[in-house]
């Protein structure tokens, strides 16, 4: 899919309220992401998120996930240079990066999160995701999160009822998310 510089400014500012969201909460709760490493899956077309743990939470590393490959080169440099202008930030060249991605944030395409195994992390994030998985896979993976990772680990997974309309169930109003259980619906 080819996505034009308007259109990667316009996704990074869509992605804005997420962050800011994102950092209201860490607030409210007194987390800090500084030096943290974050695991990060459904990363989408864009490593936005990635970046904002990296150059705006100071997180150490990152390691975003996907079920598919959607990163291209071409487009990652092009967001690098549009992200360090807008963000004031200095994105280290990636020049080595199959992704073009800098140094401390690394991307692990074709990914299945219930048979391969997950990496251990300070931070596991997902934005809008969970609903692109089977229920089985939903508490797999939950399954997953009790057992491997240790007491303090910071499980963040932000959901969204235009999501589920967009790509699942057209029946379900804003009004309904999360309202019925399975067996009410």
């Amino acid at each position: 899919m080819f996505f034009d510089k308007t259109t990667l400014k316009n996704r990074l500012k869509s992605m804005e309220f997420i962050y800011l969201r994102l950092n209201a909460i860490l607030d409210k709760l007194e987390i800090d992401l500084k030096d943290r490493t974050v695991f990060e899956f459904g990363s989408g077309w864009f490593p936005t998120m990635p970046y904002f743990f990296k150059y705006k939470f100071k997180a150490r590393k990152v390691e975003a996930f996907d079920v598919n490959q959607h990163f291209k080169r071409k487009t990652v440099l092009e967001f690098n240079t549009i992200f360090s202008k807008k963000d004031n930030c200095n994105i280290e060249d990636g020049a080595k990066n199959k992704y073009g991605l800098p140094n401390y944030i690394e991307y692990f395409p074709n990914f299945d999160l219930v048979l391969q195994d997950i990496p251990i992390a300070d931070i596991v994030f997902s934005r809008f995701v969970l609903f692109h998985m089977k229920e089985i896979d939903v508490i797999g993976f939950c399954d997953k999160i009790i057992n491997q990772y240790n007491k303090g680990t910071y499980v963040i997974h932000f959901i969204s009822p235009s999501d589920l309309v967009q790509h699942n169930d057209n029946t379900i109003s804003q009004q309904e998310f999360l309202k019925y259980s399975k067996l009410e619906w």
